[in-house]
């Protein structure tokens, strides 16, 4: 499936967006004026960020990640005899369960919503109802699935946008099971140009020839748990 928008703001046109997902991939390519970068998950392989102009990707190893948090998780089910491991991870990724990420939505006009996060104003959201002309219930439900499994690598993204397209349905989903068409805040306006719903060649998805990678993932582990640290020490 290929998910093909249009960014602009007030002065004109900002970049195409293009999210490319089948079973073992799931890419997003920010084609800005002057630079194109890439969002690029390989199940149960590594999360890139690709900088083409300086042609790196920058990856975190899945497996070694994976150690750290599924020993986090394990760790709490064992606390727990209500919750299973893999019940933790869905509370972990459940915006209702974090403040700072929760965004509330409610209906502001036909086929609209306005997200408010502590009574800020932060986006609306126009949708379709599900299925529509872009995609069934079936590739609706398979594109949220797929949109779930890739938290499991993390969250490692570009920050054109506040949150990768994925993550808006994924979160959007669980107030309001729609599909959303285009996205307003005070800096841009995100909207969806076309869909296509054919399987994507692997080979077109994949980091490409020439371009270095570099492993970040004890860099970013150290990070993650300086924050852990920093957010549980006692006043």
């Amino acid at each position: 499936m290929t998910l093909n928008y249009g960014m602009k703001d007030d002065k004109g046109y900002l970049a195409d967006i293009t999210v490319s997902v089948n079973d073992t991939y799931l890419r997003t390519d920010y084609q800005l004026k002057r630079e194109k970068l890439t969002e690029l998950t390989i199940k149960w392989d590594a999360q890139y960020v690709i900088d083409h102009r300086k042609k790196r990707a920058y990856f975190i190893d899945f497996d070694t990640a994976n150690k750290k948090g599924d020993a986090a998780f394990s760790a709490m089910a064992s606390q727990s005899s209500n919750f299973t491991k893999e019940q933790i991870f869905a509370m972990s990724i459940d915006p209702e369960n974090d403040e700072s990420e929760y965004i509330e939505y409610t209906q502001s006009g036909d086929n609209k919503l306005t997200g408010r996060q502590n009574s800020d104003f932060i986006h609306e959201i126009g949708y379709l109802e599900v299925p529509n002309k872009y995609v069934t219930q079936e590739q609706y439900d398979w594109l949220l699935s797929r949109s779930r499994e890739d938290r499991k690598f993390g969250q490692a993204f570009v920050m054109v946008l506040d949150q990768p397209i994925t993550e808006v349905i994924r979160r959007l989903n669980y107030q309001y099971p729609v599909f959303p068409v285009y996205l307003r805040t005070e800096k841009f306006t995100l909207f969806l140009k076309s869909v296509n719903t054919d399987t994507i060649s692997p080979k077109s998805l994949g980091v490409g020839s020439g371009i270095l990678k570099q492993d970040i993932t004890d860099n970013a582990i150290q990070f993650l748990g300086e924050l852990s640290r920093l957010y549980t020490q006692k006043p």
